[in-house]
């Protein structure tokens, strides 16, 4: 996988800089200001990219489940950073990009070819410009004409927050400083049992969070702690089980943290999560953070910036865990 620092020259050339910002949009139809984290993470890698004289077309999706389909919003937001223009499609962003040294392109699942991984969609996409960057670690490990298809296309490389996604994630899952806690929380055990798997074999203790631990059925490897208790309702751990969570993570020097405790929006099973990650600072360890979930509840506890690393991906880092790497990283070559 190469970096965007290893491109010896993109003056005047157009880079297709696939990004993810499906961000959740207010019903003012504003950015939230506590949601951004994705965005901001990829502002270094088109200010790079500005810097060195590329053109640069900003390609993402956004869905309804952030709060709009388009990435109007978005655009907005960049304003604020940067001169830029908003292509309502593939031939406007081909007008625009000629008098413009930024252009973001409408939601690209506009287009059924996206979802579809279809070749001719993703040749046409090729088109415009003449290099491809992945900044979307969130969604590389999504099989879409943008991000397996394309890159094979072009001259391609991981922007500077892709590098560092890969970098931290590939320590953890290397040989890290012991003692090396992991620990996943959230709900259905299915989805996240190949992490899971993968971290009984990496780490010296595996710490169950979340209803997770109430579907585990069969034998309990020695290095798997599930929850002794849970808050009542069941949607956060207990007390006991945040004592004993406490004192295994004051021991460690690495963490991986994928996943809350509870259903941490609700104040009143916010503890355990809070819990969590008040001893991961206190211990000093290394640590990184699965985003997704985990993200939104350290940005309500304003305590993002106080771990090691935090990922943009939710998904994307336990598919990481699980398998080593992710279709969209894999197609950099």
């Amino acid at each position: 996988m190469r970096s965007i620092k290893e491109i010896t020259d993109l003056t005047d050339k157009i880079v297709l800089l696939r990004v993810d910002f499906n961000v959740p949009v207010g019903e003012d139809g504003v950015v939230d200001d506590n949601e951004d984290l994705r965005i901001r993470r990829t502002l270094p890698t088109i200010q790079y990219l500005e810097n060195i004289g590329a053109k640069i077309i900003i390609i993402s999706h956004t869905d309804e489940e952030s709060g709009s389909t388009t990435l109007l919003p978005v655009y907005n937001y960049l304003m604020q950073h940067f001169k830029l223009a908003f292509a309502r499609n593939m031939e406007d962003a081909k007008t625009f990009i000629a008098n413009a040294n930024i252009v973001l392109l409408e939601n690209i699942r506009q287009y059924e070819g996206e979802k579809a991984n279809d070749p001719e969609f993703a040749a046409e996409l090729a088109k415009l410009g003449s290099v491809y960057v992945n900044e979307a670690f969130s969604v590389s490990h999504r099989e879409h004409a943008s991000m397996v298809l394309l890159p094979k296309l072009l001259p391609s490389y991981a922007g500077l927050n892709m590098m560092e996604e890969v970098k931290n994630l590939s320590y953890v899952l290397g040989k890290p400083e012991q003692p090396y806690m992991a620990i996943v929380g959230g709900a259905k055990l299915e989805s996240k049992r190949p992490a899971i798997d993968k971290l009984l074999g990496l780490a010296d203790e595996v710490l169950v969070g979340g209803r997770m631990g109430l579907e585990w059925v069969g034998e309990l490897p020695e290095n798997l702690c599930l929850p002794k208790d849970y808050a009542e309702g069941e949607f956060d751990i207990g007390p006991e089980t945040m004592d004993s969570y406490k004192e295994l993570i004051g021991l460690s020097k690495t963490i991986l943290w994928a996943g809350p405790m509870g259903q941490f929006e609700n104040k009143d099973f916010e503890a355990g999560t809070r819990a969590i990650a008040e001893a991961i600072i206190a211990s000093r360890a290394y640590s990184v953070v699965g985003g997704g979930d985990t993200a939104k509840a350290l940005t309500k506890f304003g305590l993002l910036d106080k771990f090691t690393f935090v990922s943009t991906g939710g998904g994307a880092v336990l598919q990481y865990i699980g398998t080593g790497t992710l279709p969209g990283i894999q197609a950099l070559g």
